[in-house]
């Protein structure tokens, strides 16, 4: 867990710096603010929509074991009469 925290740590840091860096030699010095305002906004909805997706495809999860259950006590109930 160690290397995903530095990576969520270091990837802005290096983004940010090294746009600033070609910002200087392109003589755009806010290059680096804007690259790094753009890398956290696609980060922070690539999140949000992570945790959709992860949240909608758990509930369907529960959803899917729980009809699974119905139908197998529905096929018991059914054998339980047919041999009565």
């Amino acid at each position: 867990m160690v290397k995903p925290g530095c990576l969520a740590v270091l990837a802005p840091l290096v983004t940010g710096l090294t746009f600033r860096i070609i910002g200087y030699f392109r003589n755009r010095p806010l290059l680096g603010a804007e690259a790094l305002a753009g890398f956290l906004m696609f980060s922070t909805s690539t999140g949000i929509l992570m945790a959709i997706f992860s949240t909608t495809e758990e509930e369907l999860g529960i959803m899917q074991r729980n009809i699974l259950r119905q139908e197998s006590t529905v096929e018991k109930e059914a054998k339980r009469t047919k041999h009565q």
